[in-house]
């Protein structure tokens, strides 16, 4: 009698051990979702380092690492026109440990641009927030050129076709370049360069004359005196630049807007999502965060907005380059 309670009791036991197991397995995803972040987040980005996006993401970087309490790495991934950054993230865990800031470039002009990409904006990717919305860029001449102003660089420009050059690191700056030459009816020849440091060198020595970038770049070399900024994209004059006119006052429908964006890889989970979302949000919303990015020229005026609006903004960003891109007769490559 004694050996057949003793059995019972073994099998009651094992019955609520089981029960207990199952108790915490059904416990485990919960737990699993309370522990991001555990660990530190990398930050890719397309551009290299002292560029203005490198900056902005260390200002992000920075402030996301106090508010998350695990540290935000930056990564510079640059070239192949922002796709090596962008590809390292997409093929990446979803876990929300492989994050990427990435410019206009990636996700609405290279679209229209490439016959093919290896990873596509819109579909390998989980929209998480809108860092920057507002990125004037900088039309600048080596001191070598005679021009003061955009209208003295146009006609210099067609005293000689085809013989000025600009620089440029990115495909929106491509974009603005061609763009600026089909309405202004002139033709100059495009240098792609890997480096800002380089491409901005080359034009202080004369080597490539004209420079397209940001107003963080050419802004130490202007007030040395060893270059000219001539116009910039905004709809309106940048703050600290009050003499720089803005493209828009020559050509009206010339406004490349701008932008940098938070992604990451396809399938992070909501909360995670919600999370990088809301941090950020309370990030450039900041008074910290915006005097930083003012100081580059650069601003968010509508927050991070939420994933479905990101992704709706991404669209609407793209729609609009394929416009542009349709307009100068651009045959994807």
């Amino acid at each position: 009698m004694a050996k057949f309670i003793n059995i019972r009791a073994a099998i009651l036991n094992i019955g609520a051990l089981a029960a207990a197991l199952a108790l915490v397995m059904a416990a485990l995803p919960a737990l699993a979702q309370q522990a991001w972040p555990a660990k530190p987040i990398r930050l890719l980005i397309p551009n290299s380092t002292g560029a203005a996006p490198d900056l902005i993401a260390r200002v992000l970087a920075d402030q996301l690492s106090r508010s998350t309490g695990q540290a935000w790495v930056v990564e510079n991934r640059p070239g192949g026109d922002e796709l090596i950054a962008a590809e390292a993230v997409a093929r990446a865990p979803a876990d929300g440990y492989t994050l990427l800031l990435v410019s206009q470039s990636f996700v609405a002009v290279n679209p229209n641009t490439f016959k093919a990409m290896p990873v596509d904006p819109a579909r390998d990717f989980t929209a998480l927030a809108v860092v920057i919305d507002t990125t004037p860029i900088a039309l600048g001449v080596s001191t070598s050129v005679p021009a003061r102003s955009l209208g003295e660089l146009i006609a210099h420009a067609k005293s000689q076709p085809g013989k000025l050059s600009y620089g440029v690191t990115v495909p929106i700056l491509s974009m603005v370049g061609q763009w600026l030459s089909f309405r202004a009816g002139i033709e100059m020849t495009e240098i792609l360069y890997k480096s800002s440091a380089q491409q901005l060198s080359d034009t202080v020595t004369g080597t490539v004359p004209v420079i397209i970038s940001t107003i963080l770049s050419l802004a130490p070399m202007a007030k040395a005196g060893k270059l000219r900024i001539l116009a910039v994209t905004s709809p309106n004059r940048v703050e600290g630049f009050p003499d720089v006119p803005s493209v828009m006052e020559t050509f009206p429908d010339l406004n490349p807007g701008g932008g940098l964006v938070l992604l990451g890889p396809l399938g992070l989970r909501p909360d995670i999502v919600a999370r990088v979302n809301r941090e950020t949000d309370v990030v450039v919303r900041s008074g910290e965060f915006t005097k930083r990015v003012a100081e580059f020229g650069w601003a968010n005026m509508n927050g991070a907005r939420t994933p479905a609006e990101v992704a709706d903004y991404i669209r609407a960003q793209r729609e609009r380059w394929a416009k542009v891109v349709k307009d100068l007769g651009i045959a994807p490559k």
